[in-house]
């Protein structure tokens, strides 16, 4: 038995990083992986705030801000960006006010594959040069005036919903 404590993604394949916590696990052996809902959701939630905070930030501080790096688990998210100055205070307090406003009205958070030339017309946001495949994943947040708050290719895991989220809170 082990509980899987991370994941890593090299090109099409799945590292499960795994702490034994009886019993031995060999080169070879099948194993039987189990997901404790709990933890995937509290990464969901985790993961589809980094998006809403992404765009508060583009919006309430310039379209230059560009997302550099984030770390999403089940205990925290951290957001790594570009942006010439320190972030005040009192624009931290706006950003989370934006990103709780699209959580407190609950959309629904839309995943659609698509080619990535179609993804490109869409407007969605490409982050720090990755590569992507032909087919992406394209994750929506946010529709109001029949345009999305939040409009970005990615491939982790989002909640249904805004308000699964509950609140997003910046600590530092």
């Amino acid at each position: 038995e082990g509980v899987v404590k991370d994941t890593k993604r090299l090109g099409s394949v799945f590292i499960h990083l795994v702490t034994v916590t009886k019993g031995v696990i060999t080169v070879g052996e099948i194993t039987e992986q189990k997901v404790a809902p709990s933890f995937r959701q509290r990464v969901r939630r985790n993961h589809s705030s980094t998006h809403l905070i992404h765009e508060s930030l583009r919006q309430l501080l310039g379209s230059h801000v560009a997302q550099k790096g984030s770390l999403n688990n089940s205990e925290r998210l951290r957001f790594d960006f570009s942006h010439d100055l320190p972030v005040t205070t009192d624009q931290i307090f706006l950003i989370e006010q934006l990103a709780n406003r699209y959580v407190r009205q609950n959309f629904r958070v839309i995943s659609e594959t698509m080619p990535l030339e179609e993804a490109k017309k869409t407007g969605a946001r490409a982050l720090f040069g990755e590569k992507y495949s032909e087919d992406v994943r394209v994750v929506k947040i946010g529709l109001e005036d029949e345009k999305y708050f939040s409009v970005e290719l990615c491939g982790g895991l989002h909640v249904q919903s805004a308000g699964e989220i509950g609140l997003v809170k910046i600590l530092g």
